[in-house]
């Protein structure tokens, strides 16, 4: 027997079938299945635990991450409000340039900007009008009328009668040609 995770299920699936294609006693196939499931149920367990032991490692990663971007944030913030200390001491001492073994600090021009004084007082002509933003398909939407579309349908098939809402919903679904519905699976660990 293997010891991949894999290869226990498919073995597991391949004995149920073949033992179920037997004309053996039913005690017999239960003794058999429950004895390759205790293989699938420990390694199982073991991934799982690893994975976890994983996500809690990432947690801490995640953690430190957060608090050393914080950090870093904080020591940038530090040094641009040193830098525009030192500019503006040189601004009011009118010194362009302090030159060090270490460092030659400059007061330069920068790039031109435009303030606006009076926005009220802008013409058009000097206004930019973006375009709209191209129209999004809205998921939740559809989702809701085919949910209420299936839902209305089994009702139908189950025998019960509909109401004026739910005969509306299954008219509205099937104006969704475009779409379906699928079911996500997940593998709940707790």
């Amino acid at each position: 027997m293997s010891d991949k995770l894999m290869d226990i299920a498919a073995e597991y699936r391949d004995a149920f079938d073949r033992l179920n294609d037997l004309d053996l006693p039913e005690e017999v196939v239960k003794d058999t299945l429950e004895g390759m499931v205790g293989a699938l149920e420990v390694k199982s367990t073991n991934l799982i635990a690893y994975a976890e032991r994983l996500t809690a490692f990432s947690d801490q990663i995640k953690k430190r991450r957060a608090a050393m971007a914080e950090r870093q944030k904080a020591l940038e913030s530090r040094a641009e409000r040193i830098r525009a200390f030192v500019f503006n001491a040189m601004k009011l001492a009118q010194v362009k340039v302090i030159e060090t073994a270490e460092y030659k600090l400059r007061v330069k021009a920068g790039t031109k900007f435009v303030v606006i004084d009076a926005p009220t007082q802008v013409t058009p002509e000097y206004t930019r009008f973006p375009d709209p933003p191209p129209p999004e398909i809205d998921k939740e939407k559809i989702k809701a009328v085919l949910t209420a579309a299936f839902e209305a349908a089994a009702l139908f098939a189950a025998g019960k009668s509909l109401n004026a809402k739910q005969a509306q919903a299954i008219e509205d679904a099937k104006a969704i040609t475009f779409a379906h519905l699928e079911q996500s699976e997940f593998l709940d660990v707790r």
